[in-house]
């Protein structure tokens, strides 16, 4: 998205920093039934999905839009 030229001087600046708001932001996983595995800033290295390709994803079994409590099992990661 272009940063529009009739924003205040903070939107623009803020719009620039849009892509390094994973850095900053995360997400609390709780039970994973909110937190998308692949998707949300939940890992140290941020949303997991710049880490693989879709085909990767298929051929482990898994969609871009499992959720964390899929790999969640008494507790503990499956």
């Amino acid at each position: 998205m272009p940063i529009p030229n009739d924003c205040s001087w903070t939107i623009r600046k803020l719009l620039k920093l849009r892509d390094l708001r994973h850095l900053f932001v995360k997400h609390i996983i709780g039970n994973g039934q909110s937190t998308f595995l692949w998707l949300d800033n939940w890992h140290p290295r941020g949303p997991l999905y710049k880490l693989l390709d879709d085909k990767a994803l298929s051929r482990i079994g898994f969609s871009l839009f499992d959720k964390v409590n899929s790999v969640i099992v008494n507790g503990g990661w499956h």
